[in-house]
């Protein structure tokens, strides 16, 4: 009779275990929606591999003060005529620039090539894209500056990834007073367009904390920028890294939503 007993208990102080374990996993679950709790062991390394509990997904929201209405862009090309190999060893920083329009199909190339979705099976914010990204949480924008641009009035443009895709941010020329505010160079002037790069720093740090704004996030901007060199380079045209200008002036020229840092810019053009 005490065996059986004993045999109860035992029974029933393993159920008990269960219940216990399966109670901590749905607390855990709701603590990982709710507060954002990272597992350490879901966190092995900047991939964008990554379980989906694991990221803090910011990018479904686009940034405020865009314009309505979308321009879809053509498609980019899968093919070119210069190989990886040649691209690298041609690359260069160009300065100078002729004075000729961009067509639509370039401008298309080279914002696919920068941020663009590479993954054809989804296309959405977090759809992966042709440059890598820490934990996949791209938080990068792109804007175009048009200056000389065929099908494209001068103007701020955004550029939406998911539907490959621009909208008019803001109307008329403002690359003279870009380039006054880089410190005085003119070929952001002269280009006929540019690229100008902005970061929403909470969809990152929202993941690595710290680490993701001071390491991660200027490596995502370092991935793009030499896609777009290296796309740029077997089109037969030209880009150069800009980092140096005054923030405060550039962003009263720019004029972002509050969320977004310029960051960078890459004036765009066929070299001299």
């Amino acid at each position: 009779m005490a065996k059986k007993y004993i045999v109860s208990a035992l029974a029933l102080l393993g159920f008990m275990v269960m219940v216990s374990f399966a109670m901590n996993q749905l607390l855990f679950s709701e603590l990982g929606t709710t507060m954002r709790v990272i597992r350490p062991d879901a966190v092995k390394s900047a991939d964008e591999s990554v379980p989906s509990y694991a990221v803090t997904d910011h990018t479904t929201t686009e940034p405020t003060g865009m314009k309505e209405g979308k321009i879809k862009l053509p498609a980019p090309a899968l093919r070119g005529r210069m190989t990886v190999e040649e691209s690298l060893e041609k690359r260069r920083s160009i300065r100078s620039y002729r004075d000729e329009a961009l067509t639509l199909a370039q401008v298309s190339q080279l914002l696919w090539s920068a941020y663009g979705i590479s993954d054809s099976t989804t296309f959405t914010a977090r759809s992966l894209r042709t440059a890598p990204s820490a934990g996949a949480t791209y938080p990068l924008e792109l804007y175009l500056m048009v200056r000389n641009v065929r099908g494209l009035e001068p103007g701020l443009y955004r550029y939406h990834v998911e539907g490959h895709s621009l909208s008019l941010y803001s109307s008329g020329d403002i690359s003279r007073a870009v380039a006054d505010a880089s410190l005085g160079q003119m070929m952001l002037h002269d280009a006929p367009a540019s690229l100008i790069y902005t970061a929403i720093y909470s969809r990152i740090t929202g993941r690595y904390g710290d680490r993701g704004a001071e390491r991660y996030l200027f490596m995502d901007i370092g991935h793009s920028a030499q896609n777009v060199y290296l796309q740029a380079t077997a089109m037969g045209l030209g880009t150069c890294a800009v980092g140096a200008f005054d923030d405060e002036r550039l962003a009263s020229v720019v004029n972002p939503p509050l969320e977004e840092v310029i960051l960078y810019l890459m004036p765009l053009g066929i070299p001299k």
